[in-house]
């Protein structure tokens, strides 16, 4: 009986030790992974362009200017360079877009708080013509901001605005789309991209509080049924 005990008494302090031992290797394991975790938060976040700003009227009429040669570098830039994108934006394209949405006087797209996402998108079409709509959304409502080009030759160019608060019906649509997508495992650009030499640009970005990605497509590849939903929301030609 007493060998018994003995014997159970061991067994006890056997997996005593081995939870102890488990215990400190998950430990040692937290402690590990958490910089490591810690340090793709930061990089993703020092990444990202300024915080909120809208450009300034020299700034708007200097990007004005660029954007009539795509190769002139615009007063501010608009995508940041990020470890996640693979295929990111060439700089003819970054610098062409960045006076674009820099002619319609928006804010560079700054990570937003944590649960909250910004979600933007332009569409750049030929002589001038441009568009890009905006949705800032919190816990509790997802507001859209939308702006375009008049279809004159101004420098810069007069700008139609408009807001509206998004229904959730409105709202979950939007979502599905980029869902149903994939945006987050897309490519930035597109092989068609390089094969298209006219046509317009629709350019679709997300950026949350740890995570940011961009995509580029020549009439709208994938992106194209949100274009024309977004548009049609808004009303974008009778802005």
């Amino acid at each position: 009986m007493q060998r018994y005990a003995a014997t159970a008494t061991i067994a006890v302090l056997v997996l005593v030790g081995v939870w102890i031992g488990l215990s400190h290797l998950v430990r040692l394991s937290d402690d590990f992974f958490a910089p490591a975790a810690e340090k793709v938060v930061n990089i993703m976040r020092s990444g990202a362009p300024e915080p909120l700003s809208l450009p300034t009227p020299d700034e708007r009429l200097a990007c004005a200017m660029s954007r009539q040669s795509w190769d002139h570098a615009p007063p501010r830039q608009y995508f940041p360079e990020r470890p996640a994108n693979v295929n990111p934006l060439s700089p003819r394209h970054r610098d062409g877009y960045s006076n674009v949405l820099c002619v319609l006087g928006e804010p560079s797209l700054s990570p937003p708080p944590r649960g909250q996402r910004r979600i933007r998108l332009l569409h750049s079409g030929p002589f001038n013509y441009a568009f890009v709509i905006r949705i800032e959304v919190n816990e509790k409502m997802a507001v859209l901001h939308a702006a375009r080009t008049s279809p004159n030759h101004m420098q810069p160019p007069s700008i139609s605005r408009s807001s509206v608060q998004l229904t959730q019906d409105q709202f979950l649509s939007i979502t599905r789309q980029i869902d149903e997508i994939g945006f987050w495992r897309l490519p930035t650009t597109s092989r068609i991209n390089a094969k298209v030499l006219d046509g317009y640009g629709a350019v679709l970005e997300i950026s949350e509080w740890d995570r940011y990605h961009v995509i580029d497509r020549v009439m709208g590849g994938e992106i194209r049924g949100l274009d024309r939903y977004l548009a049609k929301l808004v009303d974008i030609e009778n802005l």
